[in-house]
């Protein structure tokens, strides 16, 4: 955010001026009371739960995060995720040694096959991820099939049979894995693709093959993460296997060593953060940022919001709704910013404040449908006994809605969580007191677009 955006929206071009709690991910600066500071963990109360280091997908680049630390992307946000879990069971090639002919829980189908040899040649740490370099060398020679490629398929999402993920009728699946070419020429290569399907129990019956995507980017000696379009299952039962698709045609000759890292199979519609695996899958547990913040119940006041939802409302995973952030009095929810999925009352995208009295009911100001991904910008303004929602959807559009009059609370708010749920990236949020018109609101949906 410059600094004219920053001064439209606080008053002055100054960090975070006029909120008395602010938190601007995308410029790195961090308010609360007289408290400035680079490090949202260092404001009074606050505090960050994720039992595992993950790697986030930035541009085709992943960027590493250890446990217990937020994933704050610099002119991009705080990358919240809900719990993730990684099925490629050995994504850090444990187990793997120049020479070997398998790598542990992986089918690998390493060896020499029609005059081409694929075989591991190296194996390190790059960007605190395991990595194998293979090499794939020779001259085809198909006698069984002249004049057609041979072909190699080594696996990576087990080791055979059921030892693959396991796929219900509905489970959405998203492949992803980081190569590059790191000595030779790919130029004989005639296939080089990441490949999924789903078969049976034993692997030898494909129930339907998958689309496939370059694993290599338009430069091959620079990283690139191929990632499949999620793919649902239309079986009952069916295991979900996935592999590089390596072929050269009869007759020609390669040399080209491979290094390969990152491999991430998901139960998702869309890309979860990398999780490391070493000889089963693994699960993290979501991200999660509180602050014990109070914030007064018998003053009027806004509260800001900016985020970047990566989920369409239909790519929602289980049921129920979608919160951004919420406000707790203790361990009740009063105040939030949710989205509906589809089964919610028919709506797809909508954004609504909740606000929850003292009788338990949920009532919900009006606020406006909103496309089903991206950024959108939100107010929830107290004034008086009345609570307004007010957004920007991420076309421009603002909506105020009305407010609505509720019972006072029965003591502070003092717990602000930003919500895993949200998939996607925290930019702003923030609270100040005071009384603001329509006309403020707008310019403060606008200062954040």
């Amino acid at each position: 955010m410059h600094a004219g955006l920053r001064s439209a929206l606080f008053g002055s071009a100054l960090p975070l001026a006029g909120f008395e709690l602010g938190m601007d991910f995308r410029a790195g600066w961090y308010r609360s009371g007289a408290v400035v500071t680079r490090d949202p963990l260092a404001l009074p109360g606050a505090s960050f739960g994720r039992d595992r280091a993950k790697w986030d997908n930035i541009g085709g680049a992943l960027i590493a995060t250890p446990a217990g630390q937020p994933a704050i992307i610099p002119g991009i946000g705080y990358a919240a995720r809900e719990p993730v879990q990684n099925l490629a069971p050995n994504s850090s090639w444990a187990g793997a040694a120049v020479g070997n002919s398998t790598i542990p829980t992986l089918n690998m189908a390493l060896g020499t096959r029609g005059g081409l040899t694929l075989a591991v040649v190296a194996v390190g740490i790059e960007n605190g991820l395991g990595y194998i370099d293979l090499r794939f060398s020779g001259t085809a020679n198909n006698t069984g099939n002249p004049g057609q490629p041979v072909l190699f398929y080594p696996v990576f999402s087990g080791s055979g049979g059921t030892s693959h993920p396991a796929a219900a009728q509905g489970d959405s699946f998203i492949t992803a894995i980081t190569s590059r070419v790191v000595a030779g020429s790919v130029s004989n290569i005639v296939a080089r693709s990441l490949s999924t399907s789903f078969r049976d129990d034993a692997g030898t019956n494909i129930l339907l093959n998958n689309t496939q995507v370059q694993f290599l980017g338009a430069d091959p000696s620079v990283n690139n993460r191929a990632i499949t379009p999620p793919i649902v299952s239309t079986f009952a039962t069916s295991r979900y296997w996935a592999h590089l698709t390596l072929g050269v045609n009869d007759g020609q000759t390669v040399d080209a060593t491979f290094r390969i890292l990152g491999a991430s199979i998901n139960k998702s519609a869309i890309e979860q953060p990398h999780i490391a695996t070493g000889g089963g899958s693994v699960s993290m547990s979501g991200d999660n940022m509180r602050l014990t913040q109070p914030m007064p119940t018998n003053e009027d006041w806004v509260f800001v919001s900016a985020v970047t939802a990566l989920r369409t409302s239909a790519q929602h995973s289980g049921n129920g709704n979608k919160r951004y952030w919420r406000i707790l009095d203790g361990t009740i929810e009063r105040i939030g910013i949710y989205r509906n999925i589809p089964i919610q009352n028919g709506a797809q995208g909508r954004i609504n404040a909740i606000v929850t009295g003292a009788d338990g009911d949920v009532k919900r100001p009006a606020g406006g449908d909103i496309p089903q991904a991206g950024r959108m910008v939100s107010v929830v303004r107290k004034v008086g006994t009345g609570y307004s929602i007010a957004t920007r959807a991420p076309d421009g559009t603002i909506q105020i809605g009305g407010a609505q009059t509720l019972a006072q609370f029965p003591s502070p708010l003092v717990d602000i969580h930003l919500a895993p749920e949200l998939e996607g990236y925290h930019e702003f949020l923030g609270w100040r007191r005071g009384t603001f018109s329509d006309d403020q609101v707008r310019g403060m949906l606008a200062a954040l677009a």
